[in-house]
């Protein structure tokens, strides 16, 4: 909850408590020296208390009836009806504890905590010590012993200095730790008296072995409810337990709901997710609700993303909710990358299936489309030329022949081709022009140019593959459908954009129908971060632009 416009709440906070001081003072020299309080003193007193119960730690009232509660309270006491303070306190006091559930925010349940730091030394000595020495066997010599005097005058003290201290400091210190650390030891010491002189009633002569026996009992019991005061729900369990709950786990989907489900109960939160760049990996509870992240660091490399909403009632995490949180993250750290290794690794595998799924295909149209097609063709033409050398028309026969030549030349420079695509990219670093010519050379027209600049350009083995399948096959489809009479191939290295340009003449520009080449282009150039485009030159002909992007890692 936020203050009023103005700060007026933390105004009216702070009033409230030094009114507590002030009535506290009033009292102190009367319970000093033993002697009862003046009425205006006492008065004044419940008055103070009332108001401060009803405005601690926000300086707001809420629900708004607490204004009517406590002015009539304060109605009572005026009057003198101590009842009226006994119930007012009681109203007043579980108004504290809903807003604390239900309306605080972060920063006022820490000061609430600060204040339960004066509450529970008070409590232990005021009602703890009374319930003892009220007991049959219980030292009643206690109460009048100058020591409970002045541990009395504390107890006065413990709650309006408390108060103070934690309108002070807020959420900052380690008021978790002192709340559990102090709950311990009130309820353990307060705990082991009871035992004793409870004992005492029907055994004496253990009573002094009973109490020791409790003593830890008493502290592990205390330590439960105390991290839960603390906490809402301890992260120590949920932070120990996980990494025997990620040990041998390096897959994605089991590692990233144990690190969700981890972080909620550790932090008591009603929502959590583990994300891996945009991806929600896992969540656990209410994914709708606005949560607060932290990155996973490894060797200073961000492997994933924490993150929680914060419990119900606050609006955001407290800093020690953000302190578990990269502890979780330090310890999930190595299983969440082994996961993204692990992913890594499937997606290479599903790209290297799809690449070999295409590989099939594209071989499949070859075959059928083409190279079936062909033999065919050049197995009539055979047939045909048998039928006319029976027949002494030798003239067609010759015709015949040239084109059964010229059929089995283009044939075999197509399965050159398709043998050339199922070769693995030459690993060797040498000049990437001649290894292009090396593949493209030779062939029939267009007259063929390549050139690459920088002239020693050496790339990673998949990239350098994708290209040299890219110009094979733009040439192809230019040698196949342009009618060109040249073809220029140009490679250029700008930063780690690898840009591809083939330039042709020719009269019926190649894949103004989006085949199969042009698709397989395509794919290859966005496989790479990059984008192909074929169009029309000013001049005629056609240019084919294709840009890879080099991986961060690639040393050109």
């Amino acid at each position: 909850m936020s203050d009023p416009p103005g700060g007026v709440g933390r105004v009216v906070a702070w009033s409230a408590a030094a009114a507590l001081v002030a009535a506290t003072a009033s009292v102190t020299p009367s319970v000093a020296t033993g002697r009862d309080p003046e009425r205006w003193a006492v008065t004044a007193s419940m008055l103070a208390w009332l108001w401060f119960l009803a405005v601690f730690p926000s300086g707001q009232a809420q629900p708004r009836w607490v204004w009517l509660a406590a002015a009539a309270a304060a109605a009572g006491v005026v009057a003198g009806l101590p009842v009226a303070f006994i119930l007012g306190f009681a109203v007043l006091a579980s108004t504290q504890v809903w807003r604390y559930r239900r309306h605080s925010s972060v920063p006022d349940r820490q000061a609430t905590k600060w204040l339960l730091l004066g509450l529970l030394p008070a409590s232990g000595l005021f009602l703890g010590v009374g319930a003892v020495a009220a007991l049959p066997t219980g030292p009643t010599w206690v109460l009048t012993h100058p020591a409970y005097a002045a541990a009395s005058l504390a107890g006065m003290w413990a709650v309006p200095t408390a108060a103070l201290v934690g309108l002070a400091f807020v959420d900052r210190g380690p008021v978790d730790e002192l709340v559990r650390y102090t709950f311990i030891a009130v309820v353990t010491t307060v705990g082991v008296a009871l035992v004793h002189a409870v004992t005492t009633l029907w055994a004496r002569g253990f009573a002094t072995v009973s109490a020791c026996a409790s003593v830890i009992p008493l502290a592990l019991l205390a330590n439960r409810v105390a991290t839960k005061l603390a906490y809402s729900r301890g992260p120590q369990q949920a932070v120990r337990l996980l990494p025997l709950q990620l040990a041998g786990t390096t897959a994605a989907a089991p590692v990233a709901p144990v690190v969700a489900s981890a972080i909620r109960n550790a932090l008591a939160s009603p929502s959590a997710q583990v994300r891996m760049g945009t991806e929600v990996l896992a969540g656990s509870g209410d994914e709708s609700m606005t949560m607060t992240g932290v990155p996973v660091l490894l060797h200073d490399d961000v492997v994933a993303t924490l993150a929680a909403a914060p419990r119900l009632g606050e609006p955001t995490l407290s800093a020690r909710d953000i302190r578990v949180l990269h502890a979780i993250a330090i310890i999930a750290a190595p299983a969440l990358a082994g996961a993204r290794a692990a992913r890594a690794a499937e997606e290479a595998h599903r790209q290297a299936a799809n690449a070999r799924e295409h590989e099939r295909d594209r071989l499949h149209a070859d075959l059928h489309d083409e190279l079936g097609p062909a033999l065919s063709g050049l197995a009539l033409t055979a047939a045909a030329i048998s039928t006319l050398l029976g027949s002494n028309d030798v003239t067609t026969a010759r015709r015949l022949t040239d084109d059964l030549r010229a059929g089995i030349g283009t044939t075999a420079i197509r399965v050159r081709e398709v043998a050339y695509d199922l070769r693995p990219a030459n690993p060797t670093p040498s000049l990437f022009a001649e290894l292009l010519l090396e593949r493209l050379g030779g062939e029939p027209a267009p007259a063929l140019t390549v050139d690459v600049e920088p002239e020693n350009l050496t790339l990673p083995d998949d990239l350098q593959l994708a290209l040299i399948r890219v110009v094979l096959e733009a040439v192809t489809n230019v040698r196949r459908h342009a009618g060109a009479a040249t073809c220029a191939v140009d490679i250029r290295l700008a930063g780690r954009e690898v840009r591809v340009t083939v330039d042709d003449d020719g009269t019926d520009p190649a894949g103004t129908h989006r085949g199969i080449g042009l698709q397989s282009i395509a794919q290859r150039t966005a496989s790479f971060g990059g984008q192909s485009l074929l169009t029309q030159r000013p001049g005629g002909g056609a240019r084919l632009t294709a840009t890879f992007i080099t991986p961060d890692t690639a040393d050109p």
